[in-house]
């Protein structure tokens, strides 16, 4: 068959009716990176709420990114940004069988006043929602669900 034109393949198709099996295989080829999201709407109701929340989305951008090396002012390089540890806890237990390897934050999205378009007096925002993107840094494998992951 492999010597045989596309046309007549098909005509002996149509003809008898069949078709040959290529016996098509899906080989393993890897384990991709697990990601997620997770959203936060936060609502200040003073002023040191408000400022507490700048500098949650403050850490967060800053985690983002590699520390740049530089010589010379000239930079050669990036040191890793930090892995984060992630839990899920709920009443100070952990929640079976949602763990998380240590993971790379990979973006970070903020909305402002998600809840209205009105402002607090000190001109700080009345919500900020952040959407945190996060990537696993190594890739599960079978020992990791069998140890509840």
């Amino acid at each position: 068959t492999g010597k045989l034109g596309e046309g007549t393949k098909a005509a002996i198709s149509s003809v008898t009716g069949t078709q040959l099996n290529h016996n098509a295989r899906a080989l393993f080829k890897s384990v991709p990176l697990r990601t997620f999201n997770f959203t936060f709407t936060m609502i200040p109701t003073n002023a040191d709420e408000a400022n507490v929340i700048k500098a949650i989305v403050r850490h967060f951008r800053e985690e983002l990114y590699p520390t740049g090396l530089d010589m010379a002012g000239i930079n050669y390089g990036y040191k890793f940004p930090n892995r984060f540890i992630i839990e899920t806890r709920y009443k100070d237990k952990s929640i079976p069988g949602l763990k998380f390897l240590p993971a790379y934050l990979q973006s970070v999205n903020s909305v402002y006043n998600t809840q209205g378009m009105g402002m607090h007096e000190d001109g700080n925002f009345s919500s900020t929602s952040i959407t945190l993107s996060f990537t696993e840094s190594k890739a599960l494998m079978k020992q990791h669900i069998q140890a509840d992951f």
